[in-house]
């Protein structure tokens, strides 16, 4: 009983006026009738029938004291035209003066089967601070054409819920008793006072805003048409005042807009139809390979003046370094810097010898020992306080690799890096919120340049390790020292790291007792290395500490048996390079055909990581993170004589101009066979019609994983023929 009146306090609270503006000012206006879909799409779990979205921007307290228009058209390098109408507008009020966005999200969906039922019997999004709903509606169009209106009753508010940046209100609207070939329908209207209105995109399931990674101010949007499911018919609409400085981009073949205006403001709308679903489309790039629209707030520095001299693309650089140096002068570090005294008392770097020793010490100790926090309110500290206790937030723990560079006399630069996977930022018009990395760069000894991505609450990184969003990333150097210009990078290992995990088997076979032991060798070098590094080091760290490993919850080990673990050790942790030894031992995986011929599983022996390929239809092309190759040599050595029977059986070979794989076997002696897999990528680009290509990779694999090895321990001799 005290939930269901928390729920309708909650909804008091948050939607005082949706009951009569829902029910009672609020008519849809589309049919209240079922819509067909095309045949094609029947086999769908759910199809939506029409998005449409709109999105207006006012500005309060302000008025227009003088407007001229030049008469010009739209085109498609400036299809708002705002650059094209001078306006001279004065505030009325200018301690109340503000913007307001709204939102307005309609959408119908026709569930077909139960799975689609499952998916849409609860539907969310999310209410961002300084968010109000100010009008909503929604229905069940069933399919005898009654119509079932959604109350409040069947809304539920979950208030502070938390994302990476701030808190939210998740609202869930239920619709009950679903049937296939019902129809679901929503509209929603919410006013932001702020951008964050912008987030909302019901449901723009395909949206991702990068930020700033300690900012929520002024985030990019990128409007995509298409959704996770198919869509006959997305629709965005775009509402400006004409003295507004918001830039909108029209990217990958977005078509030309219908445009209304008037003395004060115009609207612009888009549509697409017949769009395919993105349901996974694993290492795709949506702002790549989709047309969208991108919205870019202006962001400039308030004491930031152009520079005749300087190019364009100069003058923004200047500018992103500007509002990066305000935004890093927020951190709670007060002025004072790291003493040569204080470094000194770290128990990892007291036993370092010259200064980049104890800057690796120190990195050490600052991946291992000290806890990433959200960042707070607190008073601003000397660096040596957050060592003490042993937590700082992202700002802080940025500035205090500030402070350890300075305090060792080692040159520095700060990075902003935007991850690949989030597509390259708006050349025409960049702005320092595309950028959601901040990391650093130094001199070494040897007078390169390493990478230093600062610890998060996730993971941690070593010196000169990428993480695999960043590998192939655009970035820009921030140089320490003013009077150098900043200066755009691609982030990447270099020529001389070569991507590939290499696994080197011998496996003893003991054919009396059943029991197979494998000494194990493995190296990992490049993506290879970020890609597993965790998991191998926290196996390794288990095992020293006398805590029991279950190889089954490794994604990176697929060997079949029981498995019972005898060794994990590190051979040499040289990033981006990793040596691993260890040794497991198993039990009746040798099963006997007869008296003399025996088969073992080739899935013993062959474990490789393959590339996610479940998309049946492949809409973005594939963007691997690198071109690799995994190989395992594998030596099995048995305690008798053997006769390999099936030599030929093993002998695969899979190989396209993007992908291979390879399976070959042969008997080396009277005990030994030798078996070598190799799995790989040759280009970390695929196309999406190439796509197939890479499932048929993985099904030659498997195939092979799925063959045994036969041999017997006496040949039989043929009968002589008289």
């Amino acid at each position: 009983m005290s939930t269901w009146w928390f729920t309708i306090v909650m909804l008091l609270f948050y939607l005082p006026s949706m009951q009569s503006q829902t029910m009672e000012q609020y008519k849809f206006e589309t049919p209240d009738h079922p819509l067909k879909i095309p045949d094609s799409l029947l086999a769908e779990n759910a199809v939506i029938l029409f998005k449409k979205r709109c999105f207006t921007t006012k500005l309060d307290w302000y008025s227009i004291s003088h407007y001229s228009s030049t008469g010009s058209i739209i085109s498609k390098e400036d299809p708002f035209g705002l650059r094209q109408y001078p306006v001279i507008f004065q505030k009325l009020k200018n301690e109340e003066a503000g913007e307001t966005y709204l939102s307005e999200n309609h959408q119908r969906i026709k569930v077909i089967n139960q799975n689609g039922i499952e998916d849409f019997s609860d539907y969310s999004f999310r209410l961002y601070p300084h968010q109000e709903i100010i009008s909503f509606a929604s229905r069940i169009i069933k399919t005898d054409g009654n119509i079932d209106l959604i109350d409040t009753n069947r809304i539920i508010i979950s208030e502070n819920q938390k994302d990476d940046y701030c808190t939210y209100n998740n609202v869930v609207v239920k619709f009950e008793n679903l049937e296939p070939g019902d129809e679901i329908e929503l509209y929603v209207k919410i006013k932001g006072s702020n951008l964050h209105a912008f987030r909302f995109s019901f449901p723009d399931n395909l949206n991702q805003n990068f930020k700033k990674p300690w900012s929520f101010e002024k985030p990019q949007y990128n409007l995509f048409f298409h959704d996770k499911i198919p869509v006959l018919e997305s629709e965005i609409s775009i509402t400006e005042y004409l003295f507004f400085k918001n830039t909108y981009l029209l990217v990958n073949h977005v078509p030309e807009p219908m445009v209304l205006k008037n003395d004060t403001s115009i609207n612009c709308t888009f549509q697409l139809k017949n769009l395919p679903g993105i349901q996974n489309n694993s290492y795709g790039i949506n702002s790549v390979d989709l047309p969208y629209i991108h919205f870019n707030n202006k962001d400039k520095h308030k004491d930031f003046a152009e520079r005749k001299w300087r190019t364009d693309q100069q003058n923004q650089l200047e500018n992103i370094r500007m509002l990066f140096m305000e935004d890093f002068s927020y951190a709670n570090l007060t002025g004072k810097r790291l003493t040569k005294k204080e470094i000194l008392k770290n128990p990892l770097v007291q036993n370092s010898d010259k200064k980049y020793g104890k800057l690796q010490a120190f990195h050490r100790f600052i991946n291992h020992e000290m806890k990433i926090v959200m960042a707070g309110n607190e008073e601003p500290l000397p660096t040596v306080n957050f060592l003490k206790v042993k937590e700082v937030d992202p700002v802080n723990l940025l500035k205090i690799y500030v402070h350890l560079f300075e305090t060792l006399d080692v040159d520095y630069d700060f990075v902003i890096a935007r991850n690949r996977y989030a597509g390259p930022p708006a050349q025409e018009d960049f702005q320092l919120h595309q950028f959601d990395k901040y990391l650093l760069r130094y001199k070494t000894r040897d007078g390169s340049y390493a990478f230093l991505f600062p610890k998060n609450e996730w993971n941690y990184y070593e010196i000169n390790e990428i993480p695999l969003g960043f590998i192939g990333a655009d970035a820009i150097v921030i140089p320490s020292n003013w009077a150098v210009p900043c200066k755009f990078i691609r982030i990447n290992y270099g020529d001389q790291v070569r991507h590939f995990e290499n696994k080197q088997m011998n496996v003893s076979i003991d054919m009396s007792q059943g029991i197979i032991h494998e000494e194990i060798v493995q190296t990992l070098s490049g993506t290879e290395f970020t890609r597993n590094k965790a998991e191998y080091l926290f196996a390794a760290e288990s095992f020293r500490n006398g805590i029991h490993i279950d190889l089954s919850n490794f994604r990176w080990f697929d060997e079949k048996g029981e498995l019972t673990i005898e060794n994990f050790t590190i051979d040499s942790l040289s990033p981006p390079y990793l040596k691993i030894n260890y040794s497991c031992s198993a039990k009746n995986d040798i099963g006997k055909l007869d008296d003399s011929t025996f088969s073992i599983p080739v899935a013993n022996f062959i474990s490789h990581r393959t590339l996610p390929t479940s998309e049946y239809i492949r809409v973005l092309d594939y963007y691997a993170c690198d071109d690799f190759a995994r190989k395992i040599n594998s030596f099995l050595i048995f305690n008798q004589k053997i006769t390999f029977e099936n030599i030929e059986d093993l002998k695969q070979i899979f190989e396209e101009e993007v992908c291979f794989y390879r399976l070959n076997a042969s008997q080396i002696n009277d005990t030994t066979i030798y078996l070598q897999s190799e799995y790989g990528l040759k280009s970390n680009f695929v196309s999406a019609k190439d796509y197939d290509k890479l499932r048929k990779l993985n099904e030659a694999y498997e195939k092979s994983r799925n063959l045994n090895l036969i041999f017997s321990t006496v040949r039989a001799i043929p009968a002589k023929q008289y």
